[in-house]
């Protein structure tokens, strides 16, 4: 009898043994055994910019034929706290090109050397809970801006060496989204082309259809040419000339004044490089016979053609093709 009362004791002592090994042995927070991170109910890093897309920037770089034009865009990005923290902390936002690998949507990974972070580092003071000084992002002239096929992106992540503060799990990234525009066409502004010199009408041939015509270089707009559009003006040099822009008036009625048009430039009459990035709409829209349309080019193009492509006009959009022919008086070059 007292042999099994010893034994019933000794059980319970046994699995209380048992017991005090598993919670000694209990494993860290992070392995499989116990995933959850612990919550960290401190203050937090972040940056927050609301809009269509948070924390988000979108600018467009100009193609043309020569370089890549930059947008003069800067952003300004503040740094924030959750909770103000008794002593300054210092917080840095610079390119990932990790993150911006992994951004997808299709988008061109742009690498860190095509944005300049001007100020990567600020301060977020004691007591304070936004930096006193905004990063400043803007873009750096780069050759993966050709490359940019669709959009292209970069992401900037946070990161701080302060202990008083953790790393927020969202809002601790930026984004930058570049489009791209392939085109020559700069404005259609009067004064940009008040900049530029015109070329001797003397120097150059205006034909249509490889006939010469005066009409469109004899400075009088009751002599003009119209043709049912698509039609093409060709000016041809004897030698190479530097482009700059092209202007013309149109003739009868504004109503036949061309409304979408295409300029491109050749060196042999041949092979044709489109500086309108194909068919663009007139939106200087013209209303005297003795307004000039100006359109004007961002970078200069040596060649020895241009060609201006009459595509429509507002009687053709409104009465169909049988009106469809835009009429034009005059046509000038600029270098």
């Amino acid at each position: 009898m007292k042999a099994n009362n010893i034994i019933k004791i000794a059980l319970p002592l046994m699995a209380g043994a048992l017991l005090t090994v598993a919670c000694d042995d209990e494993p860290a927070v992070g392995t499989p055994l116990n995933p959850t991170a612990e919550e960290n109910y401190g203050a937090k890093v972040y940056v927050y910019q609301s809009g269509v897309k948070a924390n988000t920037a979108e600018t467009t770089v100009i193609q043309t034929p020569v370089n890549v034009i930059l947008p003069e865009d800067t952003f300004e990005v503040f740094v924030r706290l959750t909770a103000p923290v008794q002593e300054d902390v210092s917080v840095s936002l610079s390119p990932d090109e990790t993150a911006t690998a992994a951004y997808g949507n299709d988008a061109t990974a742009l690498p860190a050397s095509a944005i300049d972070v001007i100020n990567p580092t600020v301060v977020i003071k004691a007591g304070e809970k936004q930096s006193s000084q905004p990063v400043r992002i803007t873009l750096k002239d780069d050759d993966a801006y050709k490359t940019i096929n669709g959009t292209g992106v970069a992401v900037l992540k946070l990161s701080t060496d302060s202990k008083a503060v953790a790393m927020a799990q969202q809002y601790n990234y930026y984004d930058v989204l570049v489009s791209k525009v392939v085109t020559n066409l700069k404005s259609q502004s009067k004064n940009d082309l008040a900049k530029l010199t015109q070329i001797d009408v003397n120097k150059y041939k205006v034909s249509i259809d490889d006939e010469e015509t005066f009409d469109l270089s004899d400075s009088n707009t009751d002599t003009y040419s119209f043709y049912y559009a698509p039609y093409e003006i060709v000016m041809q040099f004897d030698n190479p000339q530097t482009i700059s822009g092209l202007s013309y008036q149109f003739g009868y009625s504004r109503y036949y004044a061309p409304s979408v048009v295409e300029i491109l430039t050749s060196d042999d009459g041949e092979t044709w490089t489109s500086q309108t990035d194909g068919e663009v709409s007139d939106e200087y829209g013209a209303s005297r016979v003795t307004d000039v349309v100006p359109w004007v080019f961002y970078s200069a193009v040596k060649c020895k053609y241009v060609k201006l492509r009459c595509v429509q006009c507002p009687y053709g959009v409104w009465y169909g093709d049988d009106y469809n022919t835009p009429i034009v008086s005059e046509v000038r070059l600029y270098e």
